[in-house]
């Protein structure tokens, strides 16, 4: 994959791993970004796996930035979760828990005086801003345990090219993985497996992952153009 440079010139913020955190800390190489990342919620971490398994996300970047505002007359700041660029549109995520969004305690107060300041500092600059839930992230958990499935096998096996390409040849109308292996007999399930999971991180191909655990009832197509 080609590395894409970041138009903004973004960072990941270095964070303290607080004891408010607890074991809702996550590490993982990011494959799109060539390097580690660090998420300090269960959510954040199940955010990222979509984020990073959406083949029209080329670059995005973690805790990217500080936003200054004023409450009770001092100078505090909010560190955004998420910012990327997709379709020429750069974003600015903050994720939270629906009841976290929802509760008149100070936690939920404080998590929506955050929000206003980033909605605020956005519009000001031109980004966009969303504030995501687990109600759209956990929306399909088969769909987010299959990308995790993904992620685990391209940062265990590396690309092989031909076999790729050979896979493509047939995959001018659906085939589960089964099927492939019917095809072209010589290839190990675990190999085609590995060269499919490139396949859909990159986008080439439709797939079913929303509907089948991954494996041999997985199917895959060669996206056309119309499609992308």
């Amino acid at each position: 994959m080609k590395e894409i440079n970041n138009p903004f010139q973004f960072h990941a913020i270095k964070m303290t791993r607080g004891l408010k955190y607890g074991s809702e800390y996550w590490e993982s190489y990011a494959p799109k970004l060539r390097r580690d990342v660090c998420f300090f919620s269960d959510l954040e971490y199940d955010h990222w796996v979509l984020i990073e398994t959406d083949s029209i996300i080329r670059i995005y970047c973690e805790q990217p930035y500080k936003i200054p505002y004023i409450y009770n007359g001092s100078l505090t700041e909010t560190v955004v979760d998420m910012w990327y660029l997709k379709d020429g549109i750069n974003t600015f995520i903050e994720v939270k828990y629906f009841d976290v969004l929802e509760a008149e305690n100070e936690e939920g107060q404080r998590a929506r005086r955050q929000i206003k300041a980033q909605q605020t500092w956005c519009e000001e600059n031109g980004f966009h801003h969303k504030v995501i839930t687990e109600k759209q992230i956990r929306q399909n958990p088969l769909l987010l345990s299959n990308k995790k499935k993904i992620l685990s096998l391209i940062k265990s096996g590396c690309i092989n090219e031909e076999r790729l390409r050979h896979i493509l040849d047939i995959l001018a109308e659906n085939r589960s993985f089964f099927e492939i292996n019917q095809v072209i007999p010589e290839l190990k399930p675990s190999e085609i497996q590995l060269a499919c999971a490139w396949l859909i991180y990159y986008g080439k191909v439709i797939h079913n992952l929303d509907k089948h655990p991954y494996g041999n009832n997985t199917q895959v197509k060669i996206k056309c153009p119309e499609e992308n």
